[in-house]
């Protein structure tokens, strides 16, 4: 079975899969080096930068003009093959961003669903991000409640946008902890209950 087939039928049973190989080490610190730079100062008339609309995030919401390489993570024969198979052909790509997570003790980014889409449609439709560590993630790291995805059911299979601790550990199930160091890679579907986790204890930059 091809890796993309592999990834497909975890997504298929989980909701999220952490893919098999990290971004190719010559890549990864181009990468990082280009995304730190945008840091470096907040937008400003065309001058490109960071954007922050809440406390404790610095976002880049045009990763794909930061560097060509975030393109070539995104757009990977292997990673347009797992498409294929979990979406079907004809799906787009509909936004390209990272942010930087600064250090707090603070449990401000609770369990949330991605709940983007029309909820006068019939089904929920399926949508996926894959998530790249640019930092090495020690705390602060992904979670995701495993079989919680609910794309293709009626809206009314997941009533509810968010759910604190006793909530989601109320429903049961596996949580997967997305530890790992920088170059790891997450994809997953957005309509599993996920969140960012606390505290961060490091800066994480994550696109």
């Amino acid at each position: 079975m091809s890796v993309a087939a592999q990834i497909a039928q975890t997504l298929e049973r989980d909701g999220v899969a952490i893919w098999p190989e990290r971004v190719a080490p010559d890549l990864l610190p181009i990468l990082q080096q280009s995304f730190t730079q945008r840091l470096s100062h907040r937008v400003w008339n065309s001058w490109r930068g960071f954007e922050q609309n809440e406390r404790y995030r610095l976002l880049v919401e045009d990763v794909l003009t930061v560097s060509s390489g975030f393109a070539r993570v995104g757009l990977a024969p292997e990673i347009l093959d797992t498409l294929d198979l979990y979406l079907q052909p004809g799906y787009v790509m509909t936004e390209a961003r990272g942010w930087r997570t600064i250090r707090t003790k603070r449990n401000f980014h609770g369990w949330h669903v991605d709940a983007w889409y029309d909820r006068a449609l019939p089904v929920i439709p399926r949508q996926v991000k894959l998530a790249l560590y640019l930092s090495d993630v020690r705390s602060g790291q992904f979670r995701y409640l495993k079989q919680s995805h609910v794309s293709g059911q009626p809206p009314s299979a997941q009533p509810a946008n968010h759910w604190n601790d006793t909530e989601v550990a109320a429903r049961g199930g596996e949580i997967l902890d997305c530890y790992g160091p920088a170059g790891t890679m997450i994809l997953f579907d957005t309509s599993g209950i996920h969140r960012q986790s606390s505290p961060v204890l490091e800066d994480r930059d994550i696109v």
